[in-house]
């Protein structure tokens, strides 16, 4: 069990080496799955909304799938390897879904993660403050915790494998290691859910899952 007391608490990957694990730090599902998803994206990026909408009905088809995310926010904030500002509040808004996590476990991550795309990406201070409480979250600590080094390590962590996986535009979609290519087409995540659920496949944990680098 890992720190904190949360099972399901995954430990950080720095990098796609042997032995790295790729999986973000709070999985949505079992350890084991036949269909293992991760996200890279942005909470202010207008088609990573969609492609969430898209991941909430495939989660609901009842498939057995296992669910993570990784950040790559188009801010300069926190991201160097981007050329602009695009989405202001990205960088915060990933720090916000961390530092939930790191006070609540899996299940406070993954509310933050679904207030932040409600909303857009974009919140003030008071706001976050605000509904972290509403989840029995402590706001103020939250809020400081948002600024801590070790928090936004973990996100600038995530954007290093990002720029390792040659990724330049959010979202970027890996299933069972591979990259949804096309994910533009519609409904294409539900689509790929619906076709490797019915070929039956072994469940696996996120340990083998091997994405290639771009390189």
């Amino acid at each position: 069990e890992a720190a904190g007391g949360d099972p399901r608490r995954i430990q950080d990957p720095l990098a796609l080496e042997p032995g790295t694990i790729f999986e973000g730090r709070y999985r949505l599902g079992n350890e084991l799955a036949a269909i293992r998803i991760v996200f890279l994206t942005d909470y202010q990026c207008p088609d990573c909304k969609i492609m969430e909408g898209q991941l909430k009905r495939a989660l609901a088809s009842g498939a057995d799938i296992a669910v993570s995310i990784k950040h790559f926010p188009i801010s300069t904030l926190c991201n160097p390897n981007v050329p602009q500002d695009m989405h202001p509040d990205a960088c915060y808004g990933a720090f916000a879904a961390e530092a939930a996590g790191e006070l609540g476990g899996t299940e406070a991550f993954w509310k933050v993660h679904h207030w932040l795309f409600e909303r857009d990406g974009k919140f003030t201070p008071a706001d976050i403050i605000a509904f972290a409480a509403t989840i029995g979250l402590d706001g103020s600590k939250l809020r400081a915790l948002m600024d801590s080094p070790t928090i936004q390590q973990r996100v600038k962590d995530d954007i290093a494998q990002g720029e390792q996986l040659g990724l330049r535009q959010t979202p970027m979609i890996f299933i069972n290691g591979v990259e949804l290519r096309g994910w533009m087409a519609p409904e294409s995540l539900v689509l790929a859910v619906e076709q490797l659920a019915a070929s039956n496949l072994p469940q696996r944990s996120a340990r083998d899952d091997k994405p290639p680098l771009a390189e």
